[in-house]
């Protein structure tokens, strides 16, 4: 596959094949790819398993993995606090399974899966997939009750579904392209168009009417609509939803929130949101401070502090130290320590034969040294004459970290059953 130019500010994927390990670690190194986006997988059938993904997370930290792997299960891992995940069914046969209820999943359909419960995603064929992962704070307390959330599949065919399932589709077919400011803009109209599915599909909770539960939301639509203003006081909130401002107070406390604590936490974390978009990289500090409704540049400061434990100028630098190095650079998870370990789970881990994923990018491949010098034993015909010997040093010019690619100019001229020995470094070497 040929390299392809990037254009600045392109977001970097991390990419996963499970051909770039041993087969009796393909199961633990899958898993621990899939553990930070919030799925584990499940039952592999016995005639192979292999699995691509590339993934990668947005400004605020959504997690996108696009998936093309052998027949087997995903589940959640459990997490009462965390946001319900969502996945995007491409193609394959798949269903979504909870107890004895199973229901057939069609290309296009998401799913809305909570961190707790026994709901699971069965595929019996070879599939591709979108998963979705959103940090709770992205939501913060507008999002409740996530621990009474139920297993969903949202339809392709209306409403929002379709809106959703539009965007999720587009997100998979685009995410080789899409910058750090592309992500920061998805971040916004995904983060709400979730919310308003999770919204829709969620239970009561405990002691709460359904009247309750929907105020409680309009409520903090209203607020979040009017964060910017430094002046805004729960009587102007009250006055919008015609309720008296002792009821509002009690919406908040069934979650445990007051309005002056929900409404400076929600300003704090659109702060943050913005002071590490590339998209405000012009706007100062104070004057973001000033939009998310702070009009006291020391009190943001001081608060900010409290909140996430640096100022607001420190997070800036370090998302965008971040957004430097993530540029031009493909990235991928380093071959866990553990990986030759003995499978633990149900994983049964063989190559395989027909790749369903040819569309995916580049491939990253990461054996290790001991294991191209087998391969390269195994594959060398006897050699007629003495063969060369080689030995590739580990230098400036020598060294490339991570992934391979054409695009890397080569070091060594080799003859068919020459030897070559080549020094590696370690990732974490300085």
């Amino acid at each position: 596959m040929e390299a392809v130019e990037t254009r600045p500010g392109r977001a970097q994927p991390l990419l996963f094949t499970s051909e770039t390990y041993p087969e009796i670690g393909r199961e633990t190194a899958w898993c621990d790819f899939l553990t930070p986006l919030g799925f584990r997988p499940l039952r592999a059938r016995d005639d192979g398993f292999y699995a691509h993904a590339s993934a990668l997370f947005s400004p605020l930290d959504i997690g996108f993995a696009r998936i093309a792997a052998a027949p087997h299960g995903l589940s959640a891992v459990p997490n009462r606090a965390a946001a319900p995940l969502v996945l995007l069914h491409v193609d394959g046969d798949a269903a979504l399974r909870e107890d004895a209820t199973e229901t057939a999943l069609k290309p296009g359909d998401v799913v809305v899966l909570p961190r707790s419960g026994t709901a699971e995603l069965v595929y019996a064929s070879p599939f591709r997939a979108l998963a979705v992962t959103v940090p709770r704070d992205v939501f913060g307390a507008r999002l409740i009750a996530t621990d009474a959330a139920r297993p969903a599949r949202i339809a392709q065919s209306q409403g929002l579904g379709r809106v959703l399932s539009a965007m999720l589709t587009s997100i998979a077919s685009t995410m080789d392209t899409l910058s750090a400011s592309d992500l920061a803009t998805i971040d916004l109209a995904l983060s709400e168009l979730l919310l308003s599915e999770f919204d829709a599909g969620a239970t009561v909770e405990p002691g709460a009417s359904a009247t309750q539960a929907a105020l409680r939301r309009r409520l903090c639509q209203t607020i979040e609509s009017r964060l910017g203003d430094p002046d805004l006081t729960l009587s102007q909130i009250t006055q919008v939803l015609g309720i008296s401002e002792r009821y509002a107070q009690k919406l908040f406390e069934t979650i445990g929130e007051s309005f002056t604590h929900y409404l400076r936490d929600r300003r704090l974390l659109r702060s943050r949101r913005e002071l590490g978009s590339p998209q405000h990289t012009g706007v100062s500090v104070s004057e973001i401070g000033y939009r998310c409704g702070f009009n006291d540049a020391a009190h943001f400061s001081r608060v900010f502090r409290e909140r996430f434990g640096v100022s607001p100028r420190e997070h800036r630098q370090r998302a965008t130290e971040r957004s430097a190095l993530d540029v031009g650079r493909p990235q991928q998870r380093g071959r866990p320590q553990t990986v030759a370990r003995k499978p633990q789970g149900r994983i049964a881990a063989a190559s395989t034969g027909g790749d369903p994923a040819a569309a995916l990018p580049d491939l990253v491949l990461e054996p290790t040294r001991a294991t191209a010098l087998e391969q390269a034993d195994r594959s060398q015909p006897k050699p007629i004459e003495k063969p060369n010997r080689h030995y590739i040093a580990a230098r400036a010019d020598t060294v490339h970290w991570g992934y391979f690619s054409r695009a890397i100019p080569p070091v060594l001229a080799i003859a068919s059953g020459d030897i070559v020995t080549i020094e590696t470094l370690s990732q974490h070497a300085s």
